[in-house]
């Protein structure tokens, strides 16, 4: 009586390749999925960035950060991302060489943003226009000499020159002295009648152009212009 074959026989070497070309095909589908809807939703946000900054330069660019995008927008928040532009004008300010990092984006209007911070060179042009709406009086020249911000004006006809030190203040910027030169004498500022420089000592520079949510925590001065971080939490992207 002859033995009767086993219906399951084990798998030969040509099934496991099969499967293994199977799931290789799956992951490589899912893979093209989740790179197609990470791009879009690049693009969205890229979109949405532009409306709320119309003045943006068209080279801005949105990365969403992380390995799979997949998993974010089932959650309908996106970890982190980055946003870069060259040149960026809200109203009279303007920046230069523009970083924006995200953290905590919520898909869904009104695409609020748990935490922003923004990394930017404002071009000396800028601030002087600020300090010149702050009321620095007509005659008074501001000028960016290397790093320092430096006030030159005239003293009963001999040249005045004040290092200017900004100091970041969330909605404001304040201005404080920093050395006095009087016709190349370098002087105290308390040593000069307050009539003639009273306005550096109270120079305040008010930041109505930014937007509310939004607060400058650092500044320094530097070669062709003035570094900033300004950050913002709990930030809707139609408020900036």
């Amino acid at each position: 009586m002859s033995a009767r074959k086993n219906p399951h026989r084990p798998r030969g070497p040509r099934s496991v390749v099969a499967l293994l070309l199977a799931l290789a095909l799956v992951a490589a589908v899912l893979y093209g999925a989740d790179h197609l809807l990470r791009t879009r939703a690049e693009s969205h946000l890229a979109s949405e960035l532009r409306q709320a900054l119309p003045e943006v330069s068209d080279d801005l660019q949105v990365q969403i950060d992380g390995a799979l995008f997949l998993p974010q927008l089932i959650t309908g928040r996106v970890g982190s991302a980055q946003v870069s532009a060259s040149e960026i004008q809200i109203d009279a300010f303007s920046a230069h060489d523009t970083h924006v990092y995200l953290r905590g984006i919520h898909l869904r209007e009104p695409y609020r943003v748990e935490h922003l911070q923004v990394d930017a060179l404002a071009p000396a042009q800028t601030l002087q226009a600020l300090l010149a709406a702050a009321g620095v009086p007509d005659g008074v020249r501001i000028d960016l000499e290397g790093t320092d911000l430096t006030a030159r004006s005239q003293l009963l006809g001999v040249p005045l020159a004040a290092v200017l030190v900004p100091e970041a203040r969330g909605r404001s910027i304040a201005i404080t002295v920093g050395t006095i030169e009087l016709g190349g004498t370098r002087i105290e500022a308390a040593d000069l009648p307050d009539a003639m420089t009273g306005w550096l000592s109270d120079l305040e520079v008010e930041l109505s152009d930014l937007p509310e949510p939004l607060l400058l925590d650092h500044l320094e001065v530097r070669p062709g212009g003035v570094a900033l971080r300004v950050t913002g939490t709990d930030v809707a992207i139609e408020d900036l």
